[in-house]
């Protein structure tokens, strides 16, 4: 099995290069320190060693099909997945008071990095669930976010994005937009071309 990750330079990069050891003086992150970090970062690796990668290909050899109506999938996705959820690791970007771990952001990059490398198709349920319970915590009434989100936080729930266009299906990039101005500094969907990311 191939190596996932050099925790060597991972950790020199984190501590040495990016100063984790200065972040987590802060009040904020003061509950974490270097033991804490590295079984956070232990126990990441060993699920994405031992439980993700192994079943890349076989994922990837034998996708989810619809049979009668319903999806069936390998039971792979399932492990991994509550392989994931288990050890708490849907939690650890968000706040304490959102049932998190409140890790630093360099630190979730750095754990969900083994997981990306490991088998990126399949750690696209948790990224996306990821997505989908900050936007809730975000943007969302607090109904929404105690009925979607924390579920979602706490790793019973996965969440998703839907994106899709007449032209364009899915492909961001093949994405247009029309627009018409109505003069009062708005725009309603009309028939003149405009580039919104220029600011039109």
């Amino acid at each position: 099995m191939a190596a996932i990750v050099d925790r060597q330079n991972v950790d020199f990069l984190l501590f040495e290069v990016l100063g984790l050891d200065g972040l987590i003086q802060h009040e904020r992150f003061s509950h974490l320190d270097r033991t804490v970090i590295g079984q956070a970062m232990d126990s990441a690796q060993a699920i994405a060693v031992e439980v993700f990668q192994p079943s890349a290909s076989k994922l990837d050899q034998n996708p989810p099909v619809a049979v009668n109506g319903k999806v069936s999938a390998s039971e792979d996705i399932t492990r991994a997945l509550r392989a994931y959820a288990e050890a708490g690791l849907p939690a650890q970007g968000f706040d304490h008071e959102q049932g998190g771990l409140q890790f630093p952001f360099v630190l979730t990059q750095a754990i969900n990095g083994m997981f990306n490398t490991a088998n990126l198709p399949l750690f696209n349920y948790w990224l996306l669930t990821t997505a989908a319970a900050n936007l809730l915590q975000t943007f969302g009434t607090d109904a929404q976010k105690q009925t979607f989100a924390a579920p979602m936080i706490e790793g019973r729930w996965t969440g998703t994005m839907c994106l899709s266009e007449p032209q364009a299906g899915s492909s961001l990039s093949d994405i247009t937009t029309r627009a018409q101005e109505v003069g009062d500094g708005t725009y309603h969907q009309g028939h003149q071309d405009v580039d919104l990311g220029r600011g039109a």
